[in-house]
């Protein structure tokens, strides 16, 4: 009625405090309650947890037992046309190793020549006639002429299309050199210094300089634990959320309520309780087996090893957002191994790559995690070192670039 006060609805205020925090909880519910159910999903499958361990783990092994290790029992044709009483081509055949060696005679240099093109020997050994008198003479002589020089050098006719074989047999050969020169010239009283190289290397600052060392192998095994790691992560990620997929599972979380960002944290969450003693097992175990030389924090490597797990898992998801098929995913997964394996500088340095290349493997998310795993081993840098501190930066910001573009991409496809 006119005059009357009109009635006044009373104004309910919510509490904004409790309100936040009644939203937390329910967040934290809904992941804790996907978390136990993609962790258990996964127990409950023994066949994916036994092929998450065994297949890094195993071609981790293969890797250092097969790569990296020095040939030997090389087959190498000597023509020996030496015939002087001195006999001083066959002390320098003697000298040679004869593990890396195994000496093959022949008449003449034409059947040697085709031996090593049926590939029965790696190299042809040539030691001229009267070649004893002429470096003896070339040794004490004072004046040396380019006739006597050319009858006091070995020849060798090598097969250089394998350069990892033909590096070592010529090594074998120089080093073997070196040291039959040194025994000749004490024989006949002259300073052994002067068949020393030109060039030296001294005590080095990083790595071995001794006969047994594998160089390639330790120089490659971080980038293979690294790849393989990642590689995995991808794959178990990439399949395991297609498989949700093709089972409507995430049709009916996103009835229940539940968005896309709970549920990728969820898995991931999950696939790290699973991946973490898988991944301490990859780094600890060819360190150990194959006495790696580590100067190094190894924990701190295995930490950049699990973040780069974690950066798999999340370019895995991105991949499953893509992809609505296993073969499709499959194939966009051994695509992503690949690239990043050949760009990561594992196996040949980035040093190699040209100029208008180099820059997109360095953005990569594998080439400097890579670089960080080598400094932490060899060199014994911190976490603190720029080398080392920006391996974690990369890890950290693909993961970040991999896990919006995935939770964009549910989003968009929901």
């Amino acid at each position: 009625r006119v005059g009357k006060e009109e009635k006044k609805v009373p104004i309910i205020r919510h509490n904004s405090k409790s309100s936040i925090a009644k939203t937390f909880v329910n967040w934290i519910t809904v992941f804790i309650t996907l978390y136990w159910k993609n962790l258990l999903q996964d127990i409950r499958n023994p066949l994916t947890i036994c092929l998450q361990y065994f297949s890094p783990i195993s071609q981790i092994l293969l890797f250092a037992l097969c790569i990296g290790g020095h040939p030997f029992g090389i087959n190498i044709g000597i023509v020996n046309k030496d015939s002087s009483r001195l006999a001083v081509g066959n002390e320098f055949l003697k000298s040679i190793d004869g593990v890396i060696v195994n000496q093959i005679h022949f008449n003449n240099l034409k059947e040697a020549i085709e031996a090593a093109k049926r590939r029965k020997v790696w190299a042809v050994i040539e030691i001229p006639r009267d070649y004893s008198y002429a470096l003896v003479d070339r040794i004490i002589s004072s004046n040396v002429s380019n006739k006597l020089v050319k009858r006091s050098t070995i020849l060798v006719h090598a097969d250089l299309s394998d350069k990892i074989v033909a590096l070592t047999t010529l090594r074998t050969l120089h080093n073997d050199y070196i040291l039959f020169t040194r025994r000749l010239l004490s024989d006949y009283d002259e300073d052994p210094d002067v068949a020393n190289p030109i060039i030296k290397i001294v005590k080095p600052i990083y790595g071995s300089n001794t006969k047994n060392y594998r160089a390639f192998r330790d120089f490659m095994l971080p980038g293979m634990i690294l790849n393989l790691t990642f590689a995995m992560a991808i794959a178990m990620s990439s399949l395991t959320l297609i498989a949700e997929r093709s089972g409507q599972t995430f049709e009916r979380n996103y009835v229940a309520g539940v968005n896309a960002t709970q549920m990728l944290m969820s898995h991931i969450a999950a696939r790290i309780t699973l991946s973490a003693l898988y991944v301490v097992i990859v780094v600890w175990t060819p360190l150990l087996l194959f006495d790696i030389r580590v100067k190094g924090n190894v924990w701190i490597a295995t930490l950049l090893v699990l973040i780069q797990n974690i950066t798999g898992m999340t370019c895995g998801m991105l991949i499953s957002a893509t992809c609505k098929e296993i073969m499709m995913a499959m194939v966009t997964t051994s695509g992503c191994f690949m690239f990043f394996l050949f760009m990561s500088g594992t196996l040949w340095p980035v040093e190699s790559i040209p100029y208008s290349f180099r820059w997109m493997c360095y953005i990569s998310p594998t080439t400097l995690p890579t670089e960080a795993f080598r400094h932490i081993l060899y060199r014994n840098w911190s976490i603190t070192s720029f080398g080392v501190s920006i391996g974690f930066g990369v890890s950290f910001i693909w993961t970040i670039i991999f896990f919006c573009c995935a939770a964009k991409l549910f989003r968009y496809n929901k």
